[in-house]
C-alpha cells in the first residue's frame, strides 16, 4: 500500500482519471491511474479525494519513468 496526500485529482480528455501524489501532475512523484470505461473514472467520490490522505493498493509499475498504480475498483482505494 501506497499511502500519501492525494495533491491532484484530475481526468484526461480520453476519459482517464488520476490520482496524483507528491504534486500536481506533471510533476507528481506517483500516481494512481483509472482507466476511462470503468465505473471509477466517472464517480464524482474521486474528486472528493483531493487534499485527503488516502492509501491504495496494487501492483506497482513504472509509466515515463515515474511509479503508477492502476485502479479498477474503490476497494483499492482507502480514505485514512
Amino acid at each position: 500500500m501506497r499511502t500519501v496526500m492525494a495533491v491532484a485529482v484530475s481526468k484526461s480528455r480520453k476519459g482517464n482519471a488520476f490520482i496524483n501524489f507528491g504534486a500536481p501532475y506533471p510533476n507528481q512523484t506517483f500516481q494512481g491511474y483509472v482507466p476511462a470505461g470503468t465505473a471509477l473514472a466517472d464517480d464524482p467520490w474521486l474528486q472528493s479525494l483531493r487534499g485527503k490522505t488516502v492509501g491504495i493498493t496494487g501492483v506497482v509499475q513504472p509509466y515515463k519513468g515515474k511509479p503508477e498504480i492502476r485502479i479498477l475498483g474503490k476497494s483499492q482505494i482507502k480514505e485514512l
